[in-house]
């Protein structure tokens, strides 16, 4: 007999292993029988899941734009799930997962809904393109499904105040329905400290090619940086995404990043590669709690990132690493140019991050806190 069924609605397969995998185990070996429902499952990631413990189930989903027939597609399949596991609980995260899973999840009763916000993403984000009238409509739909669908949530996790209060001040959610959390974390044994390459200096950026991430900015800054510093290296993980404020293959072209930096694109495991740099870069304009950030920090790298809502908390300025401002070419290459002038900060730095990844990040703690909320022990 299970303590409770419980379901996990998500946008990325690889997620679930990536970003829930320490919470999905600790849930089984509480006596949880955990579904886990992506629309993108390989076979490969089916038998990571299973690994874990859960059962994989994939349902349809479009995460490109908001579509009403496809959306709408997206709920069926979800009810039709919800209606053959009649789980206890479901617990989504990502825009539409937290959006349709929760109409879903009310339509068939579920009896405890929970969401979290990992990050507000591209229509939140003020900027030029707040001005359009695309932009706008898009949004006010989004904040008015996020109304409708959360009028049947319990509670929301948040993982940190900018993102709760715009949830609140846009009235998508009362006050007592939110809780901040800590961030998701990462297993401390897989992340271990390793040692910073300091010749030649490497910087290293990793995540989705979105705008909204920086890319821009961090690939002008390494432009800035080998016109004066040409044995200065740089990489770029991460390949092009279904999201609105991703570049395409020809906004890579006109970059021109042969002979500038590295970029192999999507890669299963960024572990090696950041064991082959020095510093991390992440000049988003807004994250939830960047998970990216919390790797490289268990890794013993110094952090440069924006004096931006879910960035700043990664890193305490001039000890574990720089902030600047968000969309500031010359300030991000005067932090990398820091480290180039001064490469022993780069190793005292990374230990203060290893330090503060082990007292912030640690997984199996953090997920108890959801965990306690669910209320099952």
């Amino acid at each position: 007999m299970y303590k409770a069924k419980i379901c996990i609605v998500s946008s990325f397969a690889n997620s679930l292993i990536n970003f829930r995998g320490t919470l999905i185990s600790n849930l089984i070996r509480r006596g949880c029988k955990v579904y886990v429902l992506a629309p993108d499952f390989t076979m490969e990631l089916e038998r990571s899941v299973m690994d874990l413990g859960a059962v994989p189930i994939k349902y349809y989903l479009s995460r490109a734009r908001i579509n009403p027939i496809k959306d709408i597609i997206t709920i069926v399949s979800l009810v039709k799930i919800f209606r053959n596991l009649k789980p206890d609980l479901i617990f989504t995260y990502t825009h539409k997962p937290n959006i349709y899973g929760m109409l879903s999840a009310a339509l068939t009763k579920i009896p405890k809904r929970f969401a979290e916000i990992t990050g507000i993403g591209y229509y939140f984000i003020k900027g030029s393109k707040a001005h359009t009238v695309s932009y706008k409509l898009t949004k006010s739909i989004l904040v008015f499904l996020y109304r409708i669908s959360f009028l049947f949530v319990d509670m929301v996790f948040f993982l940190n105040k900018e993102d709760l209060m715009e949830f609140v001040d846009l009235r998508i959610l009362p006050r007592n329905k939110c809780k901040i959390i800590p961030a998701t974390g990462v297993d401390l044994n897989e992340w271990k400290i390793a040692t910073p390459l300091l010749e030649p200096i490497t910087f290293i950026f990793v995540g989705r090619l979105l705008k909204e991430k920086g890319v821009l900015e961090y690939v002008e800054a390494a432009r800035i940086i080998k016109e004066k510093h040409p044995q200065v290296k740089f990489i770029m993980l991460g390949g092009y995404d279904e999201n609105p404020g991703s570049l395409t293959p020809d906004d890579i072209k006109k970059l021109q990043l042969k002979g500038l930096l590295t970029w192999p694109g999507d890669v299963p495991d960024v572990r090696p590669w950041l064991a082959q740099s020095s510093v991390f870069v992440l000049p988003s304009y807004r994250e939830g709690f960047p998970r990216s950030t919390q790797e490289a920090m268990a890794m013993g790298r110094p952090i440069i990132t924006t004096d931006a809502p879910g960035c700043r908390e990664t890193v305490k300025h001039g000890l574990n690493g720089f902030l600047v401002p968000v969309g500031n070419v010359r300030a991000l290459a005067e932090a990398m140019e820091e480290f180039i002038n001064n490469p022993d900060l780069i190793p005292v730095m990374g230990r203060e991050s290893r330090r503060m990844a082990e007292v912030l990040f640690d997984a199996v703690k953090n997920n108890q806190s959801i965990i306690n909320h669910f209320g099952l022990e």
